[in-house]
């Protein structure tokens, strides 16, 4: 009797996962001016992404989910206060329309007094309008434009209990940055002339 043994060898193939498409963030279009960048499709991204630490912070299903984190887009113009502008004669500033203002008052808790969508209800606010000027006897310490200083202004009553505002410069400084105040002494020099004044006698003799 002859057995036969049948010997069966399994090769098992390892396959690589290709990554799937999804949108990511361009690093190498940065722009430094705009501070933006874009956010691209496609499967090239670097595969550690596509770990489970990584992928939540840089792969997206959609365009627009990956640019909320990456800032794809700039600050779009708004209308908004113009502080350097301001008039004590009037007590009016102007508003200007642009995307230069503060990153800071794009936040949740500034935007809606500083950042508007038309100039009339920025100067509403702001009091651009001479012919409508609500004088106040009181005023305020705020931050200036570039958050370089604290600088006080004549405001509207009714922006008087804003939490942004402050009654004294210190209260400002305390959560904005201010230059150090350097004091300067001059010392008042006081010169005296004395005036000296000769008298000269002339006598003739007959």
């Amino acid at each position: 009797t002859t057995t036969q043994v049948s010997s069966t060898t399994t090769t098992k193939a390892t396959t690589t996962q290709e990554s799937p498409p999804r949108w990511y963030p361009h690093f190498d279009s940065y722009d430094e001016t705009t501070e933006t960048m874009e956010c691209i499709y496609d499967d090239l991204y670097p595969d550690v992404w596509n770990t489970p630490s990584e992928r939540e912070a840089h792969l997206f299903e959609t365009e627009e989910s990956c640019c909320e984190a990456w800032d794809c887009y700039p600050e779009p113009p708004r209308w908004y206060p113009h502080f350097n502008s301001y008039d004590e004669a009037t007590e009016t500033m102007e508003c200007i329309y642009d995307s230069s203002y503060p990153d800071v008052w794009d936040t949740p808790s500034l935007r809606e007094a500083h950042l508007f969508e038309t100039e009339e209800n920025c100067c509403d606010t702001w009091n651009c309008h001479t012919e409508t000027v609500a004088p106040s006897d009181e005023g305020r310490w705020l931050s200036n434009e570039e958050g370089t200083d604290c600088v006080f202004m004549t405001l509207p009553p009714g922006m008087l209990d804003a939490d942004w505002l402050f009654e004294t410069r210190d209260g400002c400084c305390a959560v904005s940055t201010c230059p150090d105040i350097v004091t300067t002494t001059s010392t008042e020099a006081t010169t005296t002339q004395v005036s000296s004044t000769t008298t000269t006698q002339v006598s003739s003799t007959t």
